[in-house]
């Protein structure tokens, strides 16, 4: 059984967009002050919250140990929903005392994007970017400025997550309040195709993950990493429509929703499988463009993720699945996930934490008719989420 709350989420989202749209705002994403999340939401961050071990880290799926990529992922969405608030504290508290490892794991330099991630994660929380964890994120981003080419932040070869890091250090930047080289924006400028650059039709409006300078923007494929991808164009685009248009909004937020597959969902490259991480990115850029199609696409979206998720009947309530788990529960793909079922906009707004009842408790049925003692109450049949006890 998945859990079903779209029905009842998208008729209250159709008509905030209404009101919304008419005032010119964007909808209020889970973890906003005084929201109230839906239940898919509340039952993925309970999942989320049950991988991190009592130290604070999430088990690597492939190799004993930690992995500092999914506790930094599954850090940021129990921020950006405001649950789960002590599985939250113990995830951070982890990070802090291993930054050199999320930042830099095993060989590998310093992470552009991670390192915009903690910013992001640290101004939502209340926290200091300048010493979080005994380093000043906002200086160690920047010295990344121009180590592979001028204007990129990072070192690492940009062609899987070129466009992905630059717009999320950008958007990192941006929430503590510091402008960037100009050099920077301009060299993410450069990845969107069309706008004068030579490009193919599908890839109209949307961002390649890195293309050398003045070299043609072709068909999407995913063989190749070439043409437009929807990742790295929702991203840019919460850069762009967040804090930066300079009219480069409408073209990305074009291009995404041609990308949509019939049924809702999004995929990576189009033409491949629907990807709930990729869907999740898809509609949290989409919610931070606004205006009615894009409203009317990302809640299209909500509900295709929604039929993704595991739901009371399953030992893995609230996690999500994708087109590599076979119905079962999908680590990589909840982390995401639970961000876009959640209508999270980027950069984050300041993180108000919630408590929510477990959704898959059955209610207490009270006191039955007439006199005498109340019936039992009846046993609930389905298991209840994995809650987190470290």
């Amino acid at each position: 059984m998945k859990v079903r709350t779209s029905v009842r989420l998208v008729a209250s989202l159709v008509a905030l967009a209404s009101l919304l749209l008419g005032a010119g705002l964007a909808p209020v994403p889970a973890g906003a002050q005084g929201s109230q999340p839906p239940d898919s939401v509340v039952l993925g961050a309970r999942w989320l919250a049950s991988q991190l071990t009592p130290e604070g880290y999430v088990e690597g799926l492939f190799a004993p140990g930690p992995d500092p990529d999914a506790t930094r992922d599954v850090a940021f969405t129990l921020a950006a929903t405001g649950l789960e608030q002590e599985s939250f504290g113990v995830a951070i508290g982890w990070i802090k005392t291993n930054i050199e490892e999320v930042i830099a794991p095993g060989d590998e330099p310093d992470g552009a994007g991670t390192l915009g991630v903690l910013i992001m994660i640290a101004v939502a929380v209340g926290d200091d970017p300048r010493n979080f964890g005994g380093v000043d994120l906002i200086v160690r981003l920047e010295a990344t400025l121009g180590q592979y080419e001028a204007g990129l932040y990072g070192e690492a070869d940009p062609t899987f997550d070129g466009v992905l890091r630059q717009s999320l250090a950008l958007l990192g930047l941006d929430s503590a309040g510091v402008t960037p080289a100009a050099s920077a924006v301009t060299w993410l400028n450069g990845q969107q195709c069309g706008l004068g650059r030579p490009t193919a039709p599908a890839s109209e409006g949307g961002f390649q993950n890195y293309s050398p300078p003045n070299t043609a923007c072709g068909e999407p494929n995913a063989s190749t990493y070439s043409g437009a991808e929807t990742d790295a164009t929702a991203v840019a685009l919460s850069y762009y429509a967040g804090v930066d248009d300079q009219g480069r909004s409408d073209d990305a937020a074009a291009f995404l929703r041609s990308s949509q597959s019939p049924g809702g969902g999004f995929p990576w490259y189009v033409g491949d499988v629907d990807s709930p991480n990729s869907t999740a990115l898809a509609i949290m850029g989409l919610f931070t463009a606004g205006g009615e199609e894009s409203f009317d696409a990302g809640l299209a979206a909500i509900a295709w993720l929604e039929d993704q998720q595991l739901g009371c009947d399953s030992p893995d309530a609230g996690a999500f699945t994708s087109s590599y788990s076979d119905g079962a529960a999908d680590q990589f793909a909840t982390r995401q996930a639970v961000l876009g079922v959640a209508g999270v906009t980027l950069p984050l707004n300041n993180t108000g934490w919630s408590a929510s009842g477990d959704p898959c408790e059955q209610p207490d049925p009270g006191p039955g008719p007439g006199p005498g003692p109340a019936p039992s109450p009846t046993p609930i049949s389905t298991p209840t989420t994995p809650k987190f006890t470290g």
